[in-house]
């Protein structure tokens, strides 16, 4: 009898075993996915602060040049969002070669001043390349329609962004930039460029540093040499930069 329960606790424990191991083998699967589809955007980048491009936190510029203040930046996968505008101040009139510096980038969303700085994005999300390019399309200029002396002959802007930083808030290789002097001649100067591969976020590029001479703090990066031999009026003078951006790779 003793032989008999054993074979038969054998075989229960048996069947159980082979009803779990059945139980194990009944266990499927089914796989589901996510996706996810972006397409380029045409909305304008606001400015950032140079040396903190964080698009989270825009900064709102003053122009020199206009009350009403900048313009919106241009629209497109690859964009200019942002240059300032140089302001060389009050200069006497004078006989002698002189360097006169642009003012710093101030703000009236209430950050330091800081040295004057281009911006450009690239959200093509190509990583192709683009170039910043700039033209001073005349000389300077007298506003006073009866001036004597309506431009100022030999003026020449130099902007010397080699010199300058380079931020981004992205990882992507960084793009180049030059230093470059205009002359109111009308050719159009490469000054910031991405290769193919590079260049892609947002991006400040400033014109050399600030610095502090005759107790002013000026952006020496951002210059205007006026010869002694030319003649001026006692009168505003300006000139027009237009800046082109580019999908094409480098500076050539």
């Amino acid at each position: 009898m003793k032989i008999v329960k054993l074979g038969a606790m054998a075989a229960i424990l048996a069947s159980g075993v082979i009803g779990m191991e059945a139980k194990a083998e009944e266990t499927k699967t089914y796989n589901t996915n996510g996706d996810i589809t972006f397409e380029q955007s045409t909305e304008p980048e606001q400015p950032v602060y140079p040396g903190d491009p964080n698009p989270e936190t825009p900064v709102k510029p003053t122009d020199p040049t206009n009350p009403d203040g900048p313009g919106e930046g241009t629209q497109g996968p690859i964009s200019i969002d942002y240059i300032s505008s140089l302001d060389f101040g009050k200069q006497e009139i004078s006989n002698k070669n002189q360097l006169y510096y642009a003012k710093p980038q101030s703000y009236q969303s209430g950050e330091e001043d800081s040295p004057n700085f281009m911006q450009v994005t690239d959200k093509s999300g190509k990583v192709a390349g683009w170039r910043l390019s700039v033209e001073q399309v005349t000389d300077f200029t007298a506003q006073s329609e009866d001036a004597t002396n309506k431009t100022i002959t030999g003026a020449k802007i130099t902007l010397n962004a080699a010199d300058g930083e380079i931020t981004s808030n992205s990882n992507s290789p960084k793009p180049s930039a030059r230093n470059i002097t205009l002359d109111g001649a009308g050719s159009s100067q490469a000054i910031l460029s991405a290769e193919a591969g590079a260049g892609a976020g947002l991006w400040t590029s400033t014109f050399g540093e600030l610095e502090t001479t005759d107790e002013t703090v000026v952006n020496t990066g951002a210059s205007l040499m006026i010869p002694g031999s030319s003649q001026t009026d006692a009168d505003k003078y300006t000139t027009e930069l237009v800046w082109k951006i580019e999908n094409v790779p480098g500076f050539e």
